[in-house]
């Protein structure tokens, strides 16, 4: 009525055949009351409230959220206030109300970050925004506001208070529980005398204005991360400082915070009072509803205590909440009279409000606590009592507490004993401070005294007062602990023992112990009882079981007092041994929990030695006959098994061999959760050993280096038999390291693992026959790839186990999962973790196999088929998949190595999976099969798949770019010194295998074309990132330099001109010859001292800048040095670089050049001692035959023969430097005055230099390599061949360089023939 369709929104457009009845008021607002406020082009009321009315219309919804949305980030005048208008319509439908309410509380905007400059808040005048947020409250405290609308509302005032609190709305709380107790009043007052209705009417309104204040609050500390910020004051006030107002640009510590204390004593005002309702009002209703309100008091104290005004109520705790903790420790006392099990019977809701506001009270206990444990030292005595009755009490039932209020609880007890001020050093401190400060004050009164201060002397004593109380708080609070664990200067009274002998006993008992139903689930779904129950990990501190809790407060009590919690743990497992009933059985069972948990507590196994426990109490149990046992001594005998997993590092070698043998038995136990308990441990203790072993293996390898390095000492010296001593010394290095007593106990340990691997893996295969579920599955899966690790080349004699069993293990698995129902867990995610199971199980056993692994009828078909169906699996059906795709990447890997070219051709009709799998958060691992292919010389292979694979390598680069590349206006010392914001071992990593294969890519191209179109792009993103990342110093930027230096230099030795594309621009292409002669010429702090990059796990180039990880980082220095002086000579003697406007680029180029003359000697000797140690790698650890030797003969043989290691840099650097004479007519002492340089040392060098002589003289070398590789044919065939470059061998395997327009010149050692025609060099 009242408004026609001219000004109307279009019908048809928003899906309408008729415009919706606009109520009348509305429209009359929009002429009067609206547009007399608001320009006459803002929102109109009757079409934003057509576009609502659309919303919910299924037809036009898209069209209308579309028209919202625009007017929304166009801050379109009048939006916020015609929202609220509809909103505060009684007439208008309710739906549509809702709806508005949601649109304007986004529209508002509920984060400083989001909304800072689209929030249409933001551009509402001051005196509007107070306006609108009367009426918000207003429209809140309407009785006939429906409860979803309140909630939009609420919403709406704590995103208001993100904006305007407190520069433009410093009385916030204040007005919000003002305007909420008027409201309730006026309820009450407007009848007399009030009726229940009325009363009810008004706990609402009041309630309502408690949910305001909360939220408000929550909003005020969203900034806090979990609890951490509070432990200190410290660090409130440094996030007070951090914490600044992105929409007012103004200094948020200029604007005065207001204080607190008046709401706070507001809420507990109503706190009480409600609660003085909620337990003598003899009305049920009336009750009920004071009951909810003063929880959602206790509610809002907890989140005012958060916000950063309360950090003045809480430094020097307030008298308020002082009488706040005295009142609530009242309530909770007489609860737990009342109701000690804290269980409320069925539909008690009087009992159940109680229990919440016990849970909000210990909410607020923790957030004053955090915040200032000290002041809570009068009370700690009180609140210990109430949380060790609630949680250890007679008639605690924790199984039917409410959980999130036994977590509380248990979590508010870890608080109290994880204190640091309540620590036995902190008192100690605290107390012989209080004694010095003490004496130095008195000695000042004594000197005031004398001199008449009075003031002074009053002020000294008040001091002396202060730190006094201190010192006595802290030791009040370590007091109240120590009682607890038992422990004070690391004595024991019987008292403080049986105090917490039983509060670990009950924890045991209420916490631990399985429970009725966890046993009847043994029997019934025995594999659904290991996913849980059974598992070998302790429980997380948060979860829902009591078990967690259990687990979390005995690790409390033992950090606490270390040798107290293990002597009690200890009395009771050997008190509970001498008894033979079912509940003492599952007690004992409890209490091997713990252990397990406390397998590295050093008080626990001092104490009590693993040998005895084993000895004593689990070898008899593991050898019980399982037909006679109950279902008690079953679930201990489980139990045991898991046990020994976690204890086995404690064990010496005799004990450890027998658990060895007697779990390899129980894994054929005809009890599945026995028996998978069995593979746990022995699983665990497989990894042990394997660690074990890699310690001492790399202990031999260093003793070899180190005894080889003497040999070759005594060689150079002459001393042959010296030598031929050292030498043999270092051919027994592995032997030696074995012939020690670790090394005797680790081959023990091998050689029970062989007698026993063949027992073990026929009964984990058949063990996986019976077996439905995941987990279960995944363990023994498990268990069988570190037999594998271990076995090493012995696995051979077991191949046949492994065909005959894995395709059947791969065909179950299929099959459960075509039967399982879509929702069951086998189905999605226990899927993916069985396929990673099989797949991890078949890299090792490819690892160490190799061919016959492929060979085989069985074992062949079944890794194609998993290949296949991981790689291959569709994205959006199946998203478990994705985390399996990375281990079948490295299987593939794998079985590409093991099987040569012939295997990888085979997997090439994977190669479409493989280039989708180049994702863009981790393509390394895809990119390794890429690379793999490449140094196969199979590049017609991966043609067909190339765009994809260049496309999406492109993709990466260009992400890794944007966050990498640090922002051109941060000062030079902060770019040095803070790493980008992207970096990260694993963006590094991917950049790394980025760089390899696009080498790969640029070398094995034959026509030159591939530097164009996406690979023109990559090479221009590295050059950037090359640039931007020179100056950072940062351990995980060195591999990203070698590699991103290797790559651009690679390019510029095969094509000088390419400088130019990659480098568009002189500025830029300056920029890239000083980043390539500042990286390439740096000597890191690895390189002086010898050492490896430490932890940073990384590989240090990609595949061509060093022979294997034997390389030193001095040797991989010296090769980059001299790859970076051969391309930069290239491009120098091209005229490529414009030097006449800075000669400076020259000079820094010439003195690369003296320092790689100088380290020439170096390099050389590098080549060949890095060959021989990969030849003995090869040799000795994998032998040329294996998959991993073959891999590596090539690898060396292409490093070997790569031109760039034999160029000698004498001729390269004397070529540019008569180029750059030629063209700028100089002499050489001119130009020697161009570089600045004085004195004759660096002259005389250039000098000999031009003259044809060679600087330093070189170190002889042998040509090791082509003994052990023969005539096999080099496997790069045509790979050196670019811009007319030919690889050529002479009749006697000796290469040599030649030179088109003259004469071969002759090296010492290797050669390599180039006939080049248009090389640089």
């Amino acid at each position: 009525p009242g408004f026609t369709g001219a000004d109307s929104l279009s019908l048809a457009r928003l899906g309408l055949r008729e415009a919706p009845a606009v109520p009348e008021a509305l429209v009359r607002a929009n002429v009067t009351e609206y547009l007399g406020v608001h320009e006459a082009n803002g929102v109109k009321l009757p079409n934003l409230y057509i576009a609502l009315a659309a919303n919910l219309e299924g037809s036009g919804r898209e069209e209308a959220e579309r028209l919202i949305s625009a007017w929304e980030m166009d801050a379109a005048p009048g939006f916020i206030t015609a929202l609220i208008r509809v909103v505060g319509e009684p007439t208008a439908d309710p739906k549509i109300r809702l709806l508005a309410g949601v649109v304007a509380k986004n529209a508002i905007g509920g984060s400083r970050e989001r909304h800072s400059n689209t929030a249409c808040w933001t551009h509402l005048p001051s005196q509007e925004r107070s306006r609108l947020r009367g009426e918000i409250q207003r429209l809140l405290y309407l009785p006939e506001t429906s409860t979803p609308l309140a909630t939009q509302l609420t919403l709406m005032l704590a995103h208001i208070s993100l904006h305007d609190y407190p520069r433009l709305w410093p009385d916030a709380m204040d007005e919000i529980l003002e305007q909420g107790g008027v409201a309730s009043r006026r309820i009450l007052h407007s009848e007399d005398p009030p009726s229940l209705q009325s009363h009810l009417a008004a706990a609402e309104v009041k309630s309502r204005s408690l949910r305001a204040i909360k939220h408000v609050c929550r909003a005020q500390s969203q900034g806090r991360q979990g609890e951490s910020s509070r432990v200190k004051s410290s660090v409130m006030r440094i996030m007070q400082q951090l914490i600044v107002d992105v929409n007012t640009p103004y200094d948020v510590s200029a604007v005065p915070r207001p204080s607190l204390s008046q709401a706070v004593s507001k809420v507990l005002s109503d706190w009480r009072a409600s609660l003085d309702t909620f337990s003598k009002s003899t009305d049920p209703n009336l009750a009920l509803a004071a009951g909810r309100v003063a929880n959602r008091c206790l509610s809002a104290l907890k989140e005012m205590l958060y916000v950063r005004e309360a950090s003045k109520l809480l430094e020097q705790l307030h008298p308020t909440l002082k009488g706040f903790i005295a009142d609530a420790l009242i309530y909770i006392e007489h609860l737990l009279g009342a109701m000690p099990s804290l269980t409320p019977e069925p539909g008690d809701e009087r009992a159940e409000l109680a229990i919440k506001g016990y849970e909000r009270i210990v909410m607020c206990f923790r957030a004053i606590f955090e915040a200032n444990p000290l002041e809570c030292g009068p009370f700690l005595s009180r609140i210990l009592q109430a949380l060790l009755g609630s949680l250890f009490g007679e008639t605690t039932n924790v199984q039917d507490m409410r959980w999130k209020l036994r977590n509380l609880l248990g979590k508010f007890l870890l608080d109290i004993l994880d204190s640091h001020v309540f620590s036995p050093s902190v008192v100690q401190a605290y107390t012989n401070r209080h004694l010095r400060v003490e004496a130095a004050l008195n000695q000042q009164i004594e000197a005031l005294s004398d001199e008449g201060a009075d003031e002074g002397v009053k002020g000294a004593r008040e001091e002396v007062s202060r730190i006094g109380d201190e010192a006595a708080g802290r030791r009040e609070g370590f007091e109240h602990i120590s009682t607890l664990t038992g422990a004070v200067d690391g004595s024991l009274s019987e008292s403080r023992t049986a105090r917490l002998t039983y509060v670990i006993e009950s924890t045991l008992a209420k916490y631990v112990a399985l429970t009725p139903e966890e046993l009847s689930e043994w029997q019934t779904d025995p594999e659904h009882y290991l996913e849980t129950a059974g598992r070998d990990e302790p429980p997380q501190p948060d979860g829902e079981t009591p078990r967690a809790l259990g687990h979390a407060l005995i690790r409390g009590f033992y950090q606490r007092a270390p040798t107290s919690t293990a002597k009690v743990l200890l009395n009771i497992q050997s008190r509970v041994r001498q008894m033979d009933t079912p509940q003492a059985t599952l007690y004992r069972e409890a209490a091997y929990r713990i252990l397990g948990d406390f397998n590295t507590a050093p008080s626990i196994w001092k104490a009590y030695p693993a040998d005895d426990l084993y000895i004593r109490d689990l070898r008899p149990i593991l050898t019980l006959p399982e037909a006679q046992a109950s279902l008690q001594s079953l679930v201990l005998t489980a139990r045991a098994a898991t046990l020994i997993g976690p204890i086995a590092m404690h064990l010496q070698i005799q004990t450890w061999l027998d658990a060895y043998a007697a779990l390899s038995g129980l894994v054929g136990s005809s009890d599945r959760i026995i028996a998978v308990s069995a593979v746990s441990s022995l699983a665990l203790m497989s990894a042990m050993l394997l660690k074990e072993q890699k310690i001492a293996m790399t202990e031999a390898e260093n003793s070899r280096v180190e005894r080889g390095e003497a040999a070759l000492e005594a060689a150079k010296q002459g001393d042959e038999a010296k030598a031929r001593d050292a030498a043999a010394s270092a051919a027994k290095a592995e032997r030696d390291a074995l012939d020690t007593p670790t090394g005797h106990e680790i081959l023990n340990k091998l050689s029970v693992v062989e007698t026993n691997a063949e027992a073990i893996l026929h009964r984990c295969f058949s063990l996986l026959d019976g077996l439905q579920e995941p987990y279960p599955i995944s363990s023994v899966l498990g268990l069988v790839t570190r037999q594998i690790e271990l076995l090493g080349p012995r696995v051979n004699k077991h191949i046949g186990v492994f065909a005959k069993s894995i395709p059947q293990a791969w065909l179950a698995a299929r099959q459960r999962a075509e039967k399982a129902p879509p929702n069951s867990s086998l189905a999605k995610v226990g899927l993916t973790r069985i396929y990673g199971a099989i797949t991890s199980l078949l890299t090792h056993l490819v690892a160490r196999v190799g061919p016959t692994a492929l060979s085989d009828s069985d074992l062949g078909p079944v890794l194609l088929s998993l290949l296949g169906h991981v790689l291959t699996a569709n994205k959006e059906e199946d998203k478990d998949m994705e985390y399996v795709r990375d281990d079948a990447l490295t299987l593939f890997e794998t079985v590409q190595l093991a099987g040569g070219p012939a295997a990888a051709r085979e997997l090439s009709a994977l190669l479409p999976a493989v280039s989708s799998a180049i994702e863009i958060e981790a393509p390394a691992p895809a990119l390794a099969v890429i690379d793999g292919y490449l140094v196969y010389g199979m590049l017609d292979v991966l043609k067909p798949f190339l765009p994809t694979i260049i496309s999406k390598i492109k993709t990466n680069i260009l992400d890794l770019r944007d966050r990498l590349v640090i922002p051109q206006d941060e000062p030079p010392e902060i770019r040095r010194e803070r790493p980008p914001r992207g970096l990260s071992s694993g963006s590094v990593r991917d950049l790394v295998s980025i760089c390899g294969v696009v080498e790969k890519l640029i070398i094995n191209d034959r026509t030159g074309e591939i530097l164009t179109g996406d690979i023109l792009e990559i090479l221009q993103a590295m050059v950037q990132l090359l640039i931007s990342l020179q100056n950072v110093s940062h351990r995980l930027i060195i591999p990203l330099h070698e590699s991103l230096v290797e790559t651009i230099s690679r390019v510029l030795l095969i094509s000088p001109n390419s400088l130019c594309r990659i480098a568009p621009g002189t500025q830029r292409q300056i920029q890239l010859i000083h980043a390539l002669i500042t990286i390439g010429s740096r000597v890191g702090f690895e390189e002086v001292i010898g050492s490896l990059i430490s932890g940073s796990g990384l590989i240090t180039g990609s595949s061509l800048a060093g022979l294997d990880s034997a390389s030193s980082p001095a040797s991989e220095g010296r090769a980059r040095r001299h790859r970076t002086l051969v391309a930069l000579s290239g491009i120098v003697n091209k005229g490529l670089i414009d030097y006449t406007k800075d000669i400076q680029v020259l000079k820094r180029i010439v003195n690369l050049g003296l320092r790689v003359l100088r380290e020439e000697a170096e390099r050389k000797k590098d080549l060949n001692s890095q060959t021989q140690k990969n030849v003995n790698l090869a040799l000795s650890n994998t032998g040329p035959e294996t998959a991993k030797g073959r891999h590596m003969k090539r690898k060396m043989l292409l490093a070997r023969t790569d031109p760039v290691v034999s160029v000698d840099p004498h001729e390269p650097l004397r070529m540019a430097i008569r180029q750059v004479l030629a063209k700028l007519g100089w002499t050489e002492s001119q130009l020697c005055e161009g570089f600045g340089w004085k004195g004759s040392f660096k002259p005389n060098l250039m000098a000999k230099l031009l003259r044809g002589e060679t600087i330093y003289r070189r170190a002889s070398r042998t040509n090791i390599i082509h003994s052990i590789l023969g005539e096999e044919d080099h496997p790069f065939s045509g790979f050196l061949n670019v811009n007319g470059g030919q690889l050529e061998t002479d009749p006697h395997g000796e290469p040599e360089i030649a030179n088109a327009d003259g004469p071969a010149s002759q090296h010492e050692g290797p050669r390599i023939i180039i006939r080049t025609s248009n090389l640089p060099i």
